[in-house]
Formats: structure tokens, C-alpha cells, sequence
């Protein structure tokens, strides 16, 4: 144990595979570094973090600063719409839960890409924004662009 106090160390190990059921409890595969019994009562053991159960969830990833701002990764774009004029995405963004919320189109700028594929494989969809070109070129040459008014009309 690498840690000052028993009570600091992790309170759960693994993950381990199930060898079988042994009455009502369990014998998991644990490592022989590790010398305890390998047979655990079900209100030990809980699923793997990475896999959960139904209800369960996972703690999403952490922001990434960049100018000052938390971004968050976009996983995939799932739609858009124009509400009183102005253009919207509802975004599933990774290592979340879908979201349900719509975003303004300009808080997209820095993923200009995201925006421009799922508008070639959305044809009908609302959208592209009008400035989606200038954010495309404001990306590649690593250029900051300012708000603008216009941001969130369609093209």
C-alpha cells in the first residue's frame, strides 16, 4: 500500500472476472499478488465503472480550457433547428449522456468540421450557419474570430 493511511486507499479493486457462482456468493479471478480469499458475497462486489448498470451513471470527462472558456468534445451532431431565427444544434457530446438541450450555433465555432459533416450527410436539416466558411478558415489557420451579430442565422 502506497498510501499514509489505510483509510486513504482505494475502497474498490479491479475490475475481475467472475469464475463462478459459488452458492450466493462469487469467485472472482484475482491476481496472486493479491493474498485474500477469492470468494466475495454479492454486496461486495459492485459493476465495472466503465460498463455500468441501467440508472448508473459515469462521471463525465472533465473540460478543456481554451482561452479561458470550457469546451467540451463534441461526439456526435443529432440535429438542428431555427428558433425565433436564430440556428440551433442538439449535440451529444462525449463521454455524456445525450443532452437535452439545443445550443446557439456560435457555440460551434471551434468545430466548424462537426458542423460541416453533418450538414453534407443532413442535406434537409436547418442550417449550415451563414459563417460557417469563415469559421472553417479562422480553424485551419489557428485564427480567433469575435462574435458577431449573424453567428447564428442560417446560411
Amino acid at each position: 500500500m502506497d498510501r499514509p493511511s489505510r483509510k486513504l486507499a482505494e475502497q474498490n479493486a479491479g475490475p475481475f472476472r467472475i469464475l463462478e457462482k459459488v452458492g450466493n456468493a462469487y469467485k472472482l479471478d484475482l491476481p496472486i499478488t493479491m493474498k485474500i480469499h477469492s470468494i466475495f458475497s454479492p454486496d461486495k462486489l459492485c459493476k465495472d465503472s466503465r460498463d455500468p448498470l441501467p440508472g448508473q451513471t459515469i462521471r463525465p470527462p472533465d473540460p478543456i480550457e481554451i482561452d479561458g472558456e470550457n469546451e467540451w468534445e463534441i461526439d456526435r451532431i443529432l440535429a438542428s433547428r431555427i428558433s425565433r431565427s436564430k440556428l440551433q444544434y442538439w449535440v451529444r457530446w462525449k463521454g455524456f449522456d445525450e443532452d437535452s438541450s439545443w445550443y446557439p450555433a456560435r457555440d460551434f465555432k471551434g468545430s466548424p468540421h462537426a458542423i460541416r459533416d453533418f450538414h453534407e450527410a443532413n442535406p434537409t436539416k436547418a442550417g449550415p450557419p451563414r459563417r460557417l466558411d469563415e469559421w472553417l478558415k479562422a480553424w485551419e489557420t489557428d485564427s480567433y474570430l469575435k462574435d458577431e451579430v449573424d453567428d447564428d442565422l442560417p446560411a
